[in-house]
């Protein structure tokens, strides 16, 4: 972790990912980034943790939904979004363990922790590292972060080529995605799409040290999420499961663990050995369990 972050707490930021969003603001300079199914599986949703870096837009902001009251409370973080279904916004403001801001209510006039560019609601939010931390600071809720953070370290034995990979998000909303790695610069350059994934902020192509695919059971519940009645999927990151980690041109097959509040997931090989990650950002990739990802060398 940042040494010049002591006393501060991590912060996730739900980040939109429809084709009018694109590109996003923001998402090459997460610590760690998640994406993962939307109700009606038709098409993916970006979460990140902001935590190292300072970053002068991050966006465009969206609503909240159920896997973020896991995340957050996984990562002992603040949670910024823009919006959330009745149930999900109750759950977020009332019963979960860490401070929400929900944008459209706490700030309203975006002038204080977000700006609105344009008037499209797909597009128009975004925030920043300087202002969330406006926010923590206003609401009395800043704190060290408490975390046990990932195991890092070289890379591990075992293990097979894999310099390209392909996740079967749903393609009709170019929300598949595939990695190719770069042995150059050792990390993993990500396409969405078909296309090379890019951060608004550089105009870069994305690239991260680690790619971790974690299945995660998909469970349909009661929540309305939307108009067209579509019910919001339960992800629970806590527990265990399959995992498969890329690093260093490498895939291995893993179980991931995660007790605890505080307690990021570790990765056990088959024998029980631990399977570091390599320092520096990762995107994971929450999946159902019946998906096919494949990669190859």
């Amino acid at each position: 972790l940042n040494g010049n972050r002591a006393g501060q707490r991590p912060i996730v930021v739900c980040i939109n990912n429809d084709f009018a969003a694109r590109p996003q603001y923001g998402i090459s300079q997460a610590d760690v980034m998640y994406e993962y199914l939307m109700e009606g599986y038709g098409i993916t949703r970006f979460s990140g943790v902001f935590y190292g870096d300072d970053v002068t837009q991050i966006g465009p902001v969206r609503s909240a939904r159920l896997i973020n009251y896991y995340m957050a409370a996984l990562h002992t973080a603040g949670l910024a979004c823009s919006g959330a279904s009745d149930r999900v916004r109750y759950t977020l403001k009332e019963e979960a363990p860490f401070p929400y801001m929900d944008i459209d209510l706490d700030d309203p006039s975006n002038t204080r922790y977000s700006v609105s560019i344009g008037s499209d609601y797909r597009t128009r939010l975004r925030t920043s590292t300087a202002g969330l931390r406006q926010w923590l600071a206003d609401w009395g809720v800043e704190q060290p972060a408490a975390l046990r953070s990932f195991s890092f370290g070289g890379p591990p034995g075992g293990g097979v080529p894999a310099t390209n990979v392909a996740i079967p998000y749903p393609q009709a909303t170019g929300s598949q995605v595939s990695y190719q790695y770069d042995p150059g610069s050792g990390r993993y350059l990500r396409f969405l799409g078909g296309a090379p994934h890019l951060d608004g902020n550089s105009g870069a192509q994305v690239a991260v040290e680690n790619v971790i695919i974690q299945y995660v059971p998909h469970e349909t519940t009661d929540i309305v999420e939307d108009s067209l009645g579509s019910l919001s999927i339960r992800l629970n990151l806590f527990g265990s499961g399959r995992a498969i980690v890329l690093r260093d041109g490498v895939a291995y097959e893993a179980t991931w663990r995660s007790e605890s509040r505080g307690d990021l997931p570790r990765f056990y090989a088959a024998d029980g050995a631990e399977i570091p990650l390599k320092p520096g950002r990762s995107w994971i990739s929450v999946a159902p369990l019946d998906y096919a990802v494949s990669f190859g060398g």
